[in-house]
């Protein structure tokens, strides 16, 4: 399995398997150690603090729908941005791999920098309330 971090995702998807509020998991970022990122209606990245990720490529992302070991089951999505902004979000249907084809997907660039969000964000984040469940309803 390995390290991931989170995601939570308030753009729309392109389909309605997966419910509201559900938080995702992605290995798309370097040095995964469970960091809290968000994709906002507005289509930017940004991270626990607000800080805008201006960020170049694909990000895939995923859900597990059923967790039971006989059959566990993904909903699996890939987000192309382009100079900081989202352009769409695709659901990954995975096809049989072929022998010596593997398509790697991933981020080119990714640059922090200050927040775009309002004060009393950035108080909240400060103080160690984070992203959690019960802030999404």
């Amino acid at each position: 399995m390995g390290m991931h971090d989170e995601l939570y995702c308030d753009a729309e998807l392109p389909d309605a398997d997966v419910p509201a509020g559900a938080i995702f998991e992605t290995k798309a970022f370097p040095h995964a150690f469970l960091f809290r990122y968000r994709i906002t209606k507005a289509g930017r990245l940004i991270d626990a603090c607000c800080r805008d990720l201006d960020c170049d490529g694909y990000l895939e992302f995923y859900h597990y729908l059923d967790r039971s070991v006989e059959d566990c089951s993904l909903a699996e999505y890939r987000a192309h941005f382009c100079r900081g902004q989202l352009n769409n979000i695709v659901r990954v249907k995975r096809e049989p791999e072929v022998a010596d084809v593997r398509i790697i997907y991933g981020l080119s660039r990714i640059s922090r920098f200050r927040s775009r969000g309002p004060l009393q964000l950035h108080e909240r984040y400060r103080r160690g309330r984070g992203f959690h469940r019960s802030t999404r309803r």
